[in-house]
């Protein structure tokens, strides 16, 4: 019985200002896997880089792509985040096996798979292609026009080879790192658009959080990408392995998540007030964790709430976190004077109200302070 493995990554986000020895550590793990695992392809579902790259980043991403095509070829699409220069480079490495990069729909066989291929779809490119159509239309008619793409990305299927679409895209109903479900985003898919192209798996790059669903018997899903870009992202990070099997009339396809050994990622967050913190996340386990501590006080207690703040950062560092960042949100606090205060006509009578107002009592040190000040108030005359 044959049988096809891919490797499935998404969402790699190369970005020398971020995390980059992180980055560069898990890809390392993605290769060690590919060289130990040897599948038959590995494909990437877009946002390579976090921008237009630099030459670090693109020296590194061309390594990482080199080594895995050590193994096996190696196809890419673009996402929202790369630069076509960019991704057109990768196309030109030298390497043992095949890279191909993809920044337009298409179809292609490689590794013994079939791929129907999308990149991020454009819907300013969608709609130039349809020419003349009012503002009231636009996003309809896009919405048709990338349709109408997937329709052209159908295979129809032999029992030779398993098909795999491979996009970057926005699921109607995929959710965030956080559980948030996320709604009305432009040129978003649903299952039943992915369904025109009748592959027997449906890879998707774009939102950072693993989750899968069905289309018939075809599994579709995001791998989720392989390192934390952000405090937000709590789940496992890591890629997928699609094994597609030759069943009696088509080809059975089934997935497994590979977790990556990447950092965690807490955000703590928490109110000063009255001489302590109070908090809404506080993780119990920070070992081996990066920790962004943010907070919020008022102005004038800014100093004390930092004091503080730095105990509980010894207090991680001590349970093992690898660093903690503070984040104070200084709140501006205008105190205007009571008006028992400003009614008070003598320094004396000001200073009795102001106490009486803070529910202050100065015991046998008032009539000392009140003569004091009365000297004061007579000197000044």
């Amino acid at each position: 019985m044959e049988t096809r493995t891919v490797v499935v990554v998404a969402d790699s986000h190369w970005d020398e200002n971020s995390r980059f020895d992180e980055c560069i550590r898990l890809h390392g793990e993605i290769v060690d896997w590919v060289g130990e695992n040897r599948p038959d392809l590995v494909v990437h579902c877009g946002d390579l880089f976090e921008r237009k790259s630099t030459p670090r980043e693109r020296t590194a991403a061309a390594e990482w792509l080199q080594s895995c095509a050590t193994w096996c070829p190696v196809a890419m699409v673009s996402g929202n985040h790369d630069a076509s220069l960019d991704i057109d480079f990768m196309s030109r490495l030298e390497s043992k096996h095949p890279i191909r990069t993809f920044e337009y729909p298409d179809t292609h066989s490689l590794g013994g798979v079939r791929l129907s291929l999308l990149p991020w779809p454009r819907k300013a490119n969608l709609l130039a292609a349809l020419g003349d159509v009012s503002q009231e239309q636009a996003g309809v008619a896009a919405q048709e026009a990338l349709r109408n793409v997937l329709r052209g990305l159908y295979q129809s299927p032999t029992y030779e080879s398993p098909r795999l679409f491979v996009g970057h895209v926005m699921m109607r109903g995929s959710v965030t790192s956080l559980g948030q479900p996320l709604v009305g985003m432009d040129m978003e898919l649903g299952l039943e658009d992915l369904a025109l192209v009748d592959a027997d798996a449906y890879a998707l790059g774009h939102v950072h959080c693993f989750q899968s669903w069905q289309i018939g018997e075809a599994p579709c899903f995001y791998p989720g990408s392989p390192r934390r870009t952000a405090f937000g992202e709590l789940e496992a990070k890591g890629f997928t392995v699609v094994r597609f099997r030759d069943g009696i009339d088509h080809w059975e396809a089934t997935t497994e998540f590979v977790e990556l050994s990447a950092t965690p990622m807490a955000l703590v967050d928490a109110t000063y007030m009255d001489g302590v913190f109070t908090f809404s996340t506080n993780p119990t386990n920070v070992d081996g964790a990066e920790v962004r501590f943010r907070y919020s006080c008022d102005s004038d207690v800014r100093d004390a709430a930092r004091e503080r703040a730095l105990g509980w950062r010894d207090h991680w560092v001590k349970a093992g976190a690898v660093s903690v960042k503070l984040e104070p949100k200084v709140i501006a606090v205008t105190r205007s004077r009571a008006p028992e205060v400003a009614k008070a006509a003598t320094l004396s009578e000001q200073l009795q109200a102001f106490w009486s107002s803070k529910r202050y009592e100065p015991g046998t040190r008032r009539e000392s302070l009140l003569g004091k000040l009365s000297l004061l108030e007579g000197a000044s005359l």
